[in-house]
């Protein structure tokens, strides 16, 4: 993965310092560390940066910039960030000074100092401690939460065991298993969703007005019943929009699914690139567009997002009509049937519980790098549209008149060699 980032960051770079020594403008702080970091030690940063470290990284000063941080072991700040900062680490954030607004993702983060503005925290375990301080709203992605200091905003969280045992001055929403709630102040709405009722009596016992819903795990009959409505939904839409495609011999569908089967390896390794590296292309182009390449970044991203969430919201329709193609010569004359098959097995597979998130990502996978062949590919042989058999037998007719002329050519010019 770490390759994968520096390889972008080098062409992001590229891009950037082609542009700088054009104009003599430095927009953009770049380092990569392979050594332990500690600000105080190095230059100071005094322009929009990414930070990329093998080792340990210590934030001892105030930033006054925004920046993304990638890291391989634990990131400490113990003054101050201003501006936006996304930390990206395999092991442990904490924070002991300040952080204005903040989009962690660690295994481990540890709240013991301030977040001033609104922040994003997704973690294996997160812990604010009893000192800590959040001023505005915090979001938490978790599987072990445990908020002890202060929120006076309020907090969203989704994790699979919860303490609160410190100060909530707006409002409580969480989705959790268990939720600790002794010695806790929540002073907004608390809403909860938990998994068992013995917790929902022990939150409501303590908060009567919290609005708490139990997870009810539905009978199987009732939950077959419905994946087989929804079945039938799909397909029946699917097959109806594929159909009106496919009712012409010149159709999209049949453009792309020749373009793929050319282009299938620039396809697959493309899709594969793209989804892996989605996450990072999205916020490198945000952060982009914050540091003042806005007029080159924000219509990146929105056709970047634009194609990716197409692919992957009609992948079904796109991988049935790419199946159709591949065997239309035999299934032409049961358009219909064939459609509805096609897609009745395909919705089939993303229902089997052992296999089913396998055949999301496979399709996905392939739809998503259908729709990139067809926009950066172009075919060097027809294209499916000239494979008909009339065709066919045409173009072996001319080739046929075309190697009897030349015979008879070749006759001439060897009697006219005899005669001089």
């Amino acid at each position: 993965m770490k390759k994968k980032i520096v390889a972008i960051l080098f062409v992001f770079v590229l891009m950037l310092t082609t542009f700088s020594n054009a104009y003599g403008i430095e927009l953009l702080n770049v380092g990569i560390y392979e050594t332990a970091y500690r600000l105080s030690k190095d230059n100071d940063i005094n322009l929009p940066f990414i930070n990329v470290f093998d080792k340990s990284a210590t934030y001892d000063k105030t930033v006054k910039h925004s920046g993304i941080t990638f890291g391989e072991t634990t990131i400490d700040v113990e003054d101050k960030l201003e501006g936006v900062h996304a930390i990206l680490t395999g092991d442990m954030v904490t924070i002991k000074g300040e952080v204005e607004h903040g989009v962690i993702l660690a295994n481990n983060v540890v709240i013991e100092g301030k977040i001033s503005d609104d922040t994003i925290i997704i973690a294996q375990t997160v812990k604010i401690t009893e000192k800590a301080i959040v001023e505005r709203d915090i979001l938490v992605i978790a599987t072990d939460l445990a908020v002890l200091g202060t929120v006076k905003g309020n907090l969203i969280a989704v994790s699979t065991d919860a303490k609160v045992s410190g100060v909530i001055e707006q409002d409580l929403r969480i989705v959790t298993c268990t939720l600790n709630l002794e010695n806790s102040t929540i002073k907004g709405k608390l809403e909860a969703e938990v998994d068992f009722e013995d917790v929902k009596q022990e939150i409501i016992s303590m908060y009567p007005e919290a609005v708490v819903e139990l997870n009810v795990k539905e009978d199987n009959s009732v939950n077959v019943v419905r994946i087989v409505l929804k079945g039938i939904k799909t397909v029946l839409v699917y097959t109806f929009i594929a159909a009106v495609i496919t009712k012409k011999n010149k159709s999209v569908a049949t453009k792309m699914s020749a373009r793929f089967m050319e282009n299938s390896t620039f396809g697959i390794l493309s899709s594969a690139a793209v989804l892996t590296l989605a996450p990072l292309l999205l916020i490198v182009l945000t952060f982009a567009g914050v540091v003042g390449l806005g007029i080159v970044a924000w219509p990146v991203l929105i056709i970047f997002t634009a194609v990716i969430l197409l692919a992957l919201v009609t992948s079904q329709l796109i991988v049935g009509l790419f199946i159709y193609e591949v065997i239309k010569k035999k299934a032409s004359k049961y358009r219909i049937p064939a459609l509805a098959i096609i897609y009745t097995v395909l919705f089939a597979l993303t229902q089997i519980p052992v296999i089913y998130s396998y055949a999301i990502v496979a399709i996905s996978l392939v739809a998503l790098g259908i729709v990139l062949t067809y926009i950066f590919k172009r075919n060097e042989t027809s294209e499916f549209i000239d494979a008909s058999e009339d065709k066919v037998v045409k173009i072996e007719e001319v080739k046929q008149d075309k190697e009897v002329e030349e015979t008879v050519e070749q006759k001439d010019n060897s009697k006219k060699n005899k005669k001089k």
